[in-house]
């Protein structure tokens, strides 16, 4: 009977440990014309909807290119515009030796209905078809 108990304990502490939150990170690196360009998406669930998003894109930036360095991170900084003074949306680039790293995190609990439509997030969509997605695009998920 001990035993037992034991057992509805360790059962009962794993689906209050599991259930409530998951995430979901996908990488993706590609080479182009100026460089290498690395994205990383991470996804955080909490009870099977979207919570959190953090999307990174990191570039390295070839030498001979180098010198349009100061373009990129202007254009960057042109694109990310559309997510300023948005609640519960922080954008941020910078840039140092060639690499230029460009940061959006979306906080969908604190974000209004619009911009979460205007940012194409389905708060709703499940871990597996948001992982598919991904893959389908040419991401590596975990």
């Amino acid at each position: 009977m001990k035993k037992f108990r034991l057992l509805i304990i360790f059962i009962f502490c794993i689906l209050l440990s599991g259930c409530g939150k998951q995430s979901l990170i996908c990488t993706k690196e590609e080479k182009n014309d100026t460089g290498k360009v690395k994205y990383q998406v991470s996804i955080l669930f909490e009870n099977k909807s979207i919570s959190n998003a953090d999307l990174k894109t990191t570039m390295s930036i070839d030498d001979e290119y180098k010198d349009y360095s100061d373009v990129m991170v202007d254009r960057f900084k042109k694109i990310l515009e559309v997510y300023k003074n948005k609640k519960g949306i922080k954008a941020d680039i910078s840039s140092s030796n060639n690499v230029i790293s460009a940061n959006i995190k979306f906080n969908l609990k604190k974000m209004d209905n619009d911009d979460k439509k205007t940012t194409g997030f389905d708060s709703n969509g499940s871990k597996k078809s948001i992982k598919s997605y991904y893959e389908k695009e040419g991401f590596s998920c975990r």
